[in-house]
């Protein structure tokens, strides 16, 4: 397994220095303007004006599309994706491809400026430390990474990512035979945050319940989790954890970030919206505004 934890440690490595770093640089200014309505609409509209569009000056209030405005589809990104990139330029001269899974059968691919890749990344950043993560703390990661072999030896589903200190976990592998030796692990490990599909933390959670188990794990703070919708009935993983809150975020491929505590009347939320007025939490692609 040493030669997994080898990869995801040097892919760890690579990311912080291409992107980590600079999103430290941009995260006091996005922690500045949770508190102050004044300096988030001044961010807001300095951010518009270079990059040259127009924006509501209060980004405080949820915007509503007026009835038959036209709304940007998958199918019109899919027909004609060259319409929807910006020309190369001081901002958008690096970029990279992301896709999306194609669970909903319409898979999609953009273009993601890299600057693009630094903020979201300095938002991931700021939403982790919502949560109770700092630097240097432990995480554990759940999702469609391939982090071991189809078939290991030892039945261990997971490697570790040093430089990162994370616990980089196989949901492709989580099943009713190997649940018990995820619990055990994550038990072991003690993460400070757990970052996981949705499905597979309410596996999890559902596992515990079945065995009337109690999560161990003395050092979690919060669970984050992303890429699916959170359903209410992934909320009981917070029994396991005493006043561990979840929170939840869609990237840029899936739609706007969107981060809510884990109840039954955030996560009726839909995904792709930008905010909702039942969250008390709620995130835009630029109107940004932290947690009550």
């Amino acid at each position: 397994m040493w030669t997994w934890s080898l990869k995801c440690t040097l892919r760890s490595l690579l990311r912080t220095l291409l992107r980590g770093l600079w999103a430290r640089i941009l995260l006091p200014g996005l922690l500045a303007n949770e508190r102050s309505a004044v300096r988030l609409n001044e961010s807001i509209a300095r951010r518009a004006r270079r990059l040259g569009v127009q924006v509501d000056g209060d980004g405080t209030r949820l915007c509503h599309a007026d009835r038959g405005a036209p709304l940007l589809t998958k199918h019109a990104l899919r027909q004609h994706p060259e319409r929807f990139v910006r020309p190369r330029g001081p901002g958008s001269l690096l970029r990279n491809t992301i896709r999306t899974s194609g669970t909903s059968g319409t898979p999609l691919t953009l273009v993601q400026a890299w600057s693009a890749v630094i903020r979201e990344e300095a938002f991931l950043q700021r939403q982790l430390r919502w949560i109770g993560w700092r630097p240097g703390g432990r995480r554990a990661w759940i999702r469609g990474d391939i982090v071991c072999p189809a078939h290991p030896a030892d039945g261990r589903y997971w490697c570790h990512d040093r430089f990162g200190r994370m616990l980089m976990m196989s949901s492709y592998h989580l099943s009713q035979a190997s649940i018990g030796a995820y619990i055990d692990a994550l038990e072991s490990y003690d993460p400070v945050v757990i970052q996981a599909y949705p499905s597979s933390i309410a596996a999890l959670a559902s596992w515990l319940d079945a065995g009337s188990a109690h999560y161990r794990g003395r050092a979690l703070r919060g669970v984050l989790t992303s890429s699916e919708t959170l359903e209410p009935g992934c909320a009981p993983w917070s029994r396991h954890a005493s006043a561990c809150p979840s929170s939840t975020g869609m990237g840029r491929p899936n739609g706007s970030w969107q981060s809510a505590p884990a109840s039954a009347a955030a996560t009726t939320c839909s995904p792709t919206m930008a905010a909702c007025s039942c969250c008390r939490w709620t995130m835009a692609a630029t109107n940004w505004w932290g947690p009550p």
